[in-house]
């Protein structure tokens, strides 16, 4: 085999095994999953949820308009419900969004960047 050729082959192959690597790596963010007990509706559109994962505390998430069913998806993944059971992946600051009425309430919660069941699959 030729040299070049050789070469050529050896990088395309590098570039293979190591492409796994570099796409988890642009995905930044924090990977959830559990049962949500809690909702709360914002003004802009946005959902405030508290989801409690298996055997920890609970943490609360942010689902917004633009949050899509997976990283590949161009359709939003449906707003969350109360006892949904759900996996997804949140960027890692924080969203803030005020509760309707009066007096409204700030609402936190990591925003969540994709999110799905396994009936979205």
């Amino acid at each position: 085999m030729h040299t070049p050729l050789r070469f050529v082959l050896t990088l395309l192959l590098a570039a293979g095994l190591l492409a796994p690597l570099s796409a988890s790596a642009l995905i930044p963010g924090v990977s959830f999953g559990g049962r949500i007990v809690s909702i709360n509706y914002c003004v802009n559109g946005a959902v405030q949820f508290t989801v409690i994962p298996a055997g920890k505390f609970p943490v609360t998430y942010m689902w917004l308009p633009t949050t899509r069913n997976n990283m590949f998806s161009p359709k939003p993944a449906p707003p969350p419900f109360f006892g949904q059971k759900v996996l997804g992946n949140a960027y890692p600051w924080l969203y803030f969004c005020f509760g309707p009425g009066k007096n409204p309430i700030e609402y936190v919660g990591l925003p969540v960047q994709y999110e799905g069941t396994s009936l979205t699959i």
